[in-house]
Formats: structure tokens, C-alpha cells, sequence
């Protein structure tokens, strides 16, 4: 017997905030090689700048939350780019 699980949809504004908040940060991001606060951090480097490739239409749901949680930390630099994600819940 196979199980599927079966995800809520997601809101295509949160999604489409949480790729421009991507955006934001790979534009910006050196891949960690200086320490000024811009961009990834060394561990989420590649995971960041992958998923900002891709289109957020396409990312699965875990994709969506990992995307999200990964944010939550960057809430301060990018304050910096005019987007809040300060108290922001994924749903």
C-alpha cells in the first residue's frame, strides 16, 4: 500500500516574497568568502543560490519550508532591501 501525503497549497505571495527575499540575498552573496554581512553564510551558500535559480512555482512543499526556515535568520539584512519577514508564519 503506497501513502501519499497531502499538503495545504501554500500561498503564492508568501512563496513569491520568500523567492524575492533569494534573490535578494544571492545577488549580494560572495559565497561566504568575506565576513560583511551580505548574502549567505558559507552553510546555505549553495542551497540558496540553487533555490533561487529555480522558479517558486516549482518547489515542492518541503522545499517551501526549508526556503523559509533558512530566511528567519537573514530577517535583519533584509530589512536592507525593504523586505520584512520579522514575525512572518509559513502558514
Amino acid at each position: 500500500m503506497k501513502i501519499t501525503a497531502h499538503y495545504p497549497t501554500l500561498d503564492p505571495d508568501l512563496l513569491s516574497l520568500l523567492h524575492e527575499s533569494l534573490n535578494a540575498l544571492a545577488e549580494n552573496c560572495d559565497g561566504a568568502n568575506i565576513r560583511d554581512h551580505r548574502g549567505f553564510n558559507r552553510n546555505d551558500t549553495d542551497y540558496g543560490k540553487y533555490m533561487s535559480s529555480k522558479d517558486w512555482q516549482e518547489w515542492t512543499y518541503q522545499e517551501s519550508f526549508e526556503v523559509w526556515r533558512m530566511l528567519r535568520k537573514y530577517h535583519t539584512q533584509l530589512l536592507d532591501y525593504d523586505i520584512d519577514l520579522q514575525g512572518l508564519r509559513f502558514l
